[in-house]
């Protein structure tokens, strides 16, 4: 096959001829690649008006794509997303009524920049209640898909299009033939990201969209195919809204640089050349070696009573990624990815769950044997007690670390094996240095008990200094150390413990009650604060008295034990925590625990509450992330602004919110009632409020359900109680 860019960048590079126009470097070498980098100059052809060798190549990948026309993007499938509902905008029927696309929720952000650029409304598919999953699976069976087009008809509302991501990132893939079906049936067309799936026409069963029925869909050529970043395709079918070329340029153009990269433009060109080769025979190859590295490492798992696969397989799941479920090996997502990371893999993608590996035919067999070996190694037997210890352990210590500082944490402690030998070497008679555990109960790891894994009940993570390296925390002896008086600024009394910058580990007195007083200056909470705590209520208090250089001040009461302060030396992350007695009961005539909280009320950008037992209630405060879960209490708060994420989990409590404003995303499920009483109209946020009960808007009532489509951000709530929105009562 041809390759005319190729060709003629390569004459131009060789001719000798003065470059007295863009880029700047002439031509001349600092990567290596500068002498194929070139503009639009005579000969070149341009990309959103080609007529020449641009327009013989894109020709090229129309034919082996098997499309009615392919265009190249070198922008990624970003471009193409929003050109792609540009188009189907263009093509649909003019109703008088705001335009509204159906697209299923796990879509890239590239479909939210294109709503606010074109000015349309979303309608979400969300994932079925009953299903479990990863933020970025969204399955969409054809009862769902057909029965979201029904209800749209009843309100008179027909999508210019139905939007899904297939592949997703994790490897799970739509039904589209079935899917493209329904939307024949409605006369919508069906536009898919296939961003990861550029691959699937070369299978030796077409699985690609436009082989199953989309009408338009985009490729990122450079995810899964020989194509340098940035280069992509946008695939027409036959029912594609708008056919007319000039339409499609203009569409891309619209949306792209006027200086598109002939760097990745070549690349496109050459990538024809492989395709029309050997590619598929390599391919198949690929892909049969990738499923029987899952099918080896799903019976290792199995051997060893792993709970789950340890390789995501299945009819739905694409054949080029290998997606690891963590939970087989007792560990998170993040912490195998961590352990592949030291024996020198790289994966694509980690998140609490699950690691994804992406392979091409152009991974040669030792990348096989690296991983099949590391994960082997870690699938090695131990036993299923300390497999157990292993796993609480780290769920206990990356979330004290939060997902921003997960990595950093993981790196502190090893692999989720080294963990575990770990806690068998402390269990050792050599490694045991304490007295003799008592016989009726097992013994517990001194080094897990030290940094308080399985222990620790409230954790406090301050995070400055981003960029200093950790120190791991020293074990503390149950002894108050004497602190330097000097050191102790005047504001902070007798009966407040001010911690400062370096400070080294300490107990802090209390009585009998446990109560104490904490100070902590602002600037060492960075705008970031995250509590977790198994028993006792938080209330936070705003003092608009308090300045940015004054403290945070933690008051304990009612409490069984003092609260220890450690720092962890060079990054300035402070941790503080309870160590609670082993086997340790709350009294049923126990005054109730209270954790206090003053703070300014711009003293946080993201706080995290994590609670067992207890009710969190919160001041007026303006944040841009809120994450709230208690296992068995309510929230309350008054006058919340959130200006990106706020997530409330509340399995056994209910939720009270005065006055709430949501920039971006809410997602608040209660058992109980949820009542919430938003700045502005319900109407105008994107809403999805579903209870096995009534929805109440002001004096109206919903059975079960009540949605709506707005610019003010988006509402996804789930009670089994009632729902009150801008109910007064």
């Amino acid at each position: 096959m041809t390759t005319p860019i190729v060709d003629f960048v390569r004459r131009y590079a060789q001719s000798g001829t003065a470059r007295l126009h863009m880029p700047g470097h002439k031509g001349q070498s600092l990567l290596g690649c500068e002498p194929w980098d070139i503009t639009e100059i005579r000969g070149a052809d341009e990309l959103y008006e080609a007529e020449g060798i641009i327009a013989q190549s894109e020709a090229n990948a129309t034919r082996l794509f098997g499309t009615i026309h392919t265009y190249y993007s070198t922008e990624g499938s970003s471009q193409c997303i929003r050109a792609m509902l540009c188009l189907a905008l263009q093509g649909a029927p003019r109703t008088g009524k705001r335009p509204v696309l159906l697209a299923a929720r796990n879509a890239h952000k590239a479909l939210l920049y294109a709503a606010a650029l074109l000015d349309f409304d979303i309608q979400w598919l969300w994932t079925a209640p009953e299903d479990t999953g990863a933020l970025c699976s969204c399955p969409v069976t054809v009862q769902a898909l057909s029965a979201a087009l029904e209800e749209l008809a009843g309100q008179g509302r027909t999508p210019f299009g139905v939007y899904l991501t297939s592949p997703d990132y994790l490897g799970g893939m739509q039904d589209i033939a079935a899917l493209s079906a329904v939307c024949d049936a409605h006369g919508v067309p069906l536009l898919v990201d296939n961003a990861h799936g550029a691959y699937l026409r070369f299978l030796p069963q077409n699985c690609h969209p436009i082989a199953q029925g989309a009408a338009m869909c985009c490729d990122s050529a450079h995810k899964t195919l020989p194509v340098v970043t940035g280069g992509a395709y946008l695939h027409l079918a036959h029912d594609a809204p708008v056919q007319d070329e000039a339409a499609v340029r203009g569409a891309l153009a619209l949306f792209g640089s006027t200086s598109p990269s002939y760097l990745i433009l070549q690349s496109l060109d050459a990538c024809n050349a492989v395709l029309a080769g050997d590619y598929p025979r390599r391919l198949a190859q690929c892909c049969a070696a990738l499923e029987g590295l899952r099918r080896s490492l799903n019976k290792a798992a199995a051997a060893r009573q792993c709970p789950v696969p340890l390789a995501v397989a299945g009819a739905q799941q694409e054949p080029m990624k290998l997606t690891l479920d963590a939970a087989a090996l007792g560990c998170t997502g993040t912490a195998l990815a961590e352990s592949l990371r030291r024996a020198q893999m790289e994966c694509e993608y980690a998140d609490p769950r699950y690691v994804v590996l992406m392979f091409t035919p152009e991974n040669p067999p030792q990348d096989y044997t690296r991983l099949q070996t590391a994960l082997e190694q870690l699938l090695a037997p131990l036993p299923e007690s300390e497999r157990k210890d292993a796993l609480s352990y780290y769920e206990d210590y990356l979330d004290a670390a939060g997902p921003e500082n997960e990595a950093r944490a993981i790196a502190e402690l090893g692999s989720p094996e080294e963990v575990a030998r770990k806690i068998l070497d402390e269990q050792s008679p050599q490694g045991v240095s304490a007295a003799p555990a008592s016989p009726a109960r097992k013994p517990r790891s001194r080094w897990r008990m030290v940094l308080g894994g399985g222990l620790a009940v409230l954790v406090l993570v301050c995070f400055f200094f981003q960029h200093s390296k950790a120190t791991p925390v020293q074990p503390v002896e149950p002894a108050s150390p004497a602190v330097d008086s000097s050191s102790v600024p005047e504001e902070a009394s007798s009966s407040y413990l001010a911690v400062l910058a370096d400070t080294v580990p300490l107990t802090i007195p209390a009585d009998d009650l446990g109560e104490s007083t904490l100070q902590i200056p602002l600037e060492k909470l960075n705008q970031e604060l995250k509590l977790s705590l198994n028993y006792g209520s938080v209330t936070f208090v705003t003092d608009p008295s308090l300045t940015s250089d004054k403290y945070a001040t933690f008051q304990f009461d009612n409490f069984p034990h003092s609260p220890v302060l450690r720092t962890t030396g060079g990054d300035g992350r402070t941790t503080l925590t309870f160590e609670m007695p082993e086997n340790w009961q709350v009294a049923e005539d126990a005054p109730e625990a209270m954790l206090t909280v003053t703070i300014p009320a711009d003293a946080l950008t993201r706080l995290i509450i994590s609670l067992e037992t207890g009710d969190v209630r919160l001041a007026p405060m303006q944040l841009k992330t809120l994450n709230v879960a208690l296992t068995n209490g309510s929230l309350r708060a008054e006058d919340l602004t959130v200006t990106r994420d706020l997530l409330v989990e509340l399995p056994a409590g209910g939720c009270v919110i005065d006055h709430l404003s949501v920039a971006e995303y809410a997602n608040i499920t209660a058992t109980r009632c949820i009542q919430l009483h938003l700045d502005g109209d319900p109407a105008d946020y994107t809403t999805d409020a579903r209870t096995d009960n009534v929805v109440r808007i002001g004096n109206k009532e919903y059975d079960k359900r009540y949605t709506s489509t707005g610019p003010n951000g988006i509402l996804n709530l789930y009670a089994k109680g009632l729902i009150y929105l801008n109910v007064d009562e």
